[in-house]
């Protein structure tokens, strides 16, 4: 018997181990302080949020957190409750981004107005986080939609550089807000067996996306880029969450904080997207790279009878 042949196979396996480790992704949640406020009072969107962050303190997860600051507002006056939960994300260590006040479209509205609004979208959140010793730097678009025209794209790239923002990218783009629709609507009904089939596809659908984008980057770049993920918060995922971030992890993703995500090269790549919509950035460094359709086969689709259930068609 060869006496290096332990040895060989000891270094492949060792090396195959450590290949099927080396996934990175960064875990962000929009519309902080919470998704669907006129469900809950204050004090249960306090809850909810807690089993979010419960969920991220197991699985070890540097989160951030894009704030709507015009939800911690009633009446023009702030709920104190509300910002209580801002607080309580912060003093978990977690960090928060500005996700503008109004959560306009930029395609929408003038860019004066959109500016104005991202703007006093950092006033609260950034306080708080510098009380807290926790840097503020991130923006978020609402929608991600980032200009449908060149000129609009550039405008708004060059405000948020001037006013020292770094972009927060989304690779896997989802549609989870759909599903947390459909599980509100099942809550409020109270049918807990819809509720549980919903949780179950919902993560199902998840993973498929990771393997998607995974697959997505292996064609564009040839290898599997360090991966942002985009969720909310919402009753979805204060139920949910947990199982999403065990499954994530038993496909073999280390999760990361942002910084270390775009610290990637791929995050270089040039992007001149232009469009109505706002689609994951591997698609976006496609799109300017001049891929042609069938580049984007396969994307999963919300299961038609959640599109029945909610009579929301649009993905």
């Amino acid at each position: 018997m060869n006496r290096f042949l332990p040895i060989a196979i000891l270094f492949i396996t060792s090396h195959l181990f450590v290949s099927a480790q080396d996934k990175f992704m960064s875990v962000t949640i929009d519309d902080m302080p919470f998704q669907h406020q006129s469900m809950f009072e204050s004090e249960e969107q306090v809850e909810l949020v807690k089993k979010i962050i419960d969920h991220f303190q197991k699985y070890d997860v540097p989160a951030v957190g894009f704030v709507y600051e015009g939800k911690l507002y009633n009446d023009k006056l702030i709920d104190s409750t509300k910002l209580s939960i801002l607080k309580m994300w912060l003093s978990s260590g977690l960090e928060l981004g500005n996700h503008t006040f109004s959560h306009l479209d930029i395609n929408q509205v003038s860019f004066e107005e959109y500016k104005n609004d991202l703007l006093k979208g950092a006033i609260i959140s950034s306080r708080l986080s510098k009380e807290h010793g926790i840097k503020y730097e991130y923006f978020r678009h609402p929608y991600l939609r980032s200009g449908e025209t060149k000129a609009r794209m550039l405008e708004l790239r060059e405000f948020l550089k001037d006013n020292n923002y770094k972009v927060a990218p989304v690779t896997i783009d989802n549609s989870e807000w759909i599903f947390a629709f459909a599980y509100n609507k099942a809550y409020e009904q109270n049918d807990s067996t819809t509720m549980k089939k919903l949780g179950t596809d919902y993560i199902s659908y998840m993973i498929a996306k990771v393997k998607y984008y995974e697959e997505q980057s292996n064609k564009l770049f040839r290898k599997n880029i360090k991966q942002v993920l985009l969720i909310h918060a919402n009753l979805l995922n204060a139920d949910y969450l947990g199982y999403l971030l065990k499954a994530i992890n038993e496909y073999d993703y280390k999760f990361i904080t942002l910084d270390e995500t775009i610290s990637d090269k791929a995050y270089e790549t040039e992007n001149n997207y232009v469009g109505r919509y706002g689609p994951s950035w591997i698609h976006r460094w496609a799109l300017t790279k001049g891929a042609d359709e069938s580049f984007f086969a396969g994307n999963p689709k919300i299961p038609n009878y959640i599109k029945d259930y909610t009579n929301i068609r649009y993905e």
